[in-house]
């Protein structure tokens, strides 16, 4: 899936997913042959998981 479809499954920009790439939050996204991000299954289970805590603690996801 595109870094899009990730940010709107989890209601986040398509910058924030990226940023969380680059801090190690989640894995670094696989590249196509053109250089294109290819998140996985594992990458949308890794944001999920770092978010869940948000709406108990109010933390910032951007």
């Amino acid at each position: 899936m595109r870094p899009v479809d990730l940010a709107r499954r989890h209601r986040l920009s398509t910058q924030a997913v990226r940023n969380h790439e680059d801090a190690g939050i989640i894995p670094s996204a696989h590249r196509s042959r053109t250089g294109y991000r290819d998140c996985t299954a594992t990458d949308a289970a890794g944001l999920a998981a770092y978010l869940a805590p948000v709406p108990a603690f109010g933390c910032s996801t951007s």
